[in-house]
Formats: C-alpha cells, structure tokens, sequence
C-alpha cells in the first residue's frame, strides 16, 4: 500500500538553473526555491519572513522542457513528492538529503505581468507548457 506522498510549494528560483545529462544520458535539472514562512513579531504588529530553501529536482523531456523558466529569483509553484538522495562521501560518510520531484506538468511558472508597451521594447509573451501532453507525455522517473 503506498502512503500519502504529496507537496505544495510556492516560492521564488535562488539562482539559474544549469541542465545535466546523467551517465545514462537522461536530462536532469537541480533548482533550489526559497519559500517563505511569514511570522508575527511578539512585541510588535510586524511580520517577518523566514526562507526556507527547497531543492527540486526534475528528469527528462520535461527538465529540459522547463529548465529555460527556472531563472533567478522568478515564482514558481510545485506540485510532485518527496524523495531521498543517498550517497557515500569521499571520505566514506554516509550522507541523504531531502528533496521535492517535481510531477509533471506539475511546474507552473508564473509570467510577471507587465503594462502594455509599443513598439521594439515591448514584452514578449511567453508561451508557457501547461499540459503533460506539453512534454511528450513522457512520466517522470526517478533513476
């Protein structure tokens, strides 16, 4: 029986994403979030935010698909699961780190909106995929 696995985030890219191919040349993407919790101060009426940093991690057609969105500091929501990166240090530690993969179609970059301008300066709008159809219907894997 599989257990409830299932995050919701939004928050802002903390810096440009860089697309990797695997050893088995599989397209991966790593981007990491920062997510805000916003708190009440006790002695005043103000709030603070406290970032929380998420890594993401996203595989295939749809990494390379999304990858070109993933540029700082742009809003981005997730939907997809958790997961649990192991691996053995050089100097023979056993490490693990959490992660979010992303499901697909799951990533919904949000296009800031702009006034309308004239002429060459003017915004291009972005065509953004928001179907899994968008990225081949390819499912993401974990390897």
């Amino acid at each position: 029986m599989t257990d409830l696995n299932s995050v919701n985030l939004g928050g802002r890219i903390t810096k440009d994403a860089v697309l990797e191919k695997t050893k088995d040349n599989l397209s991966l993407v790593r981007v990491s979030i920062a997510v805000n919790r916003s708190s009440k101060k006790k002695d005043t009426e103000e709030y603070i935010d406290k970032p929380v940093f998420v890594d993401l991690t996203i595989f295939g057609n749809y990494a390379e698909t999304m990858f070109k969105y993933f540029t700082k500091g742009r809003y981005i929501t997730v939907q997809g699961h958790l997961d649990m990166d192991s691996w053995t240090g050089n100097d023979g530690s056993k490490n693990s780190k959490l992660k979010v993969v992303p499901d697909v179609g799951g990533i919904n970059p949000w296009v800031e909106r702009m006034p309308k301008q004239q002429g060459e300066n003017a915004p291009v709008e972005e065509d953004i995929p928001n179907t899994p159809e968008d990225y081949t219907g390819e499912q993401n894997a974990i390897f």
